[in-house]
């Protein structure tokens, strides 16, 4: 009964995914955090919103990612609604930007370095997007695309699901939460329920619940 019963829970947590990482932007998570915190599980060495100088204009890089000789410049765009799609238009964009900076880059940097952009967002690509995408070799990480490495793929394959997909984490948690920058949910298993109360205000009940959520979740 018990495999069960966490069976049934982790597949309704990846059924809520799409809604959790949604309902992180409210409570004052920055969606570009969640993903760099993603990266980093995979072997990346992220920053976040640095400003670069372009060959033409100065650009803000939503996540620098650097894996061996691979350095991604990524541009990250979070929706609050399902039927919001990322577009050719946003792909075309951060694509020109893209280029402006590793013209200005090029020159001075080893030769040794590959420098490629990366479009990553909670919900799914449009058809024209991706064809332009691999057509001009921008890597993009979107929901159900690519196929295996998906946003969901990744998080699921690393169990790095935020905290608002647990159910007992209500507004007043989540924001809680977003205070102190706890974005996944595997990071309550540090605390015991007494702790998790007295560091995040809450109530012993409450905090007893989540605790037990995140044991059957991870």
């Amino acid at each position: 009964t018990r495999r069960l019963e966490r069976e049934s829970f982790l597949l309704a947590a990846i059924y809520n995914l799409k809604n959790a990482i949604m309902e992180l932007g409210p409570a004052g998570f920055l969606f570009e955090e969640y993903a760099a915190a993603i990266l980093r599980e995979y072997g990346y060495r992220t920053s976040v919103g640095q400003m670069v100088q372009g060959k033409c204009v100065s650009h803000e890089i939503d996540i620098m990612a650097e894996k061996g000789e691979e350095h991604y410049m990524a541009e990250v765009k979070y929706h609050n609604s399902r039927q919001i799609t990322t577009d050719v238009q946003v792909a075309m964009y951060m694509y020109a930007r893209f280029l402006d900076i590793k013209q200005a880059h090029e020159e001075f940097e080893s030769s040794a370095n590959v420098h490629r952009a990366w479009l990553i967002t909670n919900t799914k690509f449009t058809s024209k997007a991706i064809r332009y995408a691999n057509c001009m070799g921008v890597r993009m990480t979107g929901w159900e695309h690519p196929r295996g490495e998906s946003l969901e793929d990744l998080i699921i394959g690393k169990a790095l699901y935020p905290v608002t997909v647990l159910p007992s984490v209500n507004k007043f948690v989540r924001e809680r939460f977003a205070l102190e920058q706890m974005m996944f949910a595997r990071d309550l298993l540090a605390y015991s329920a007494e702790d998790l109360a007295k560091k995040f205000g809450l109530s012993l009940k409450t905090s007893k619940q989540l605790v037990k959520e995140v044991y059957e979740l991870v």
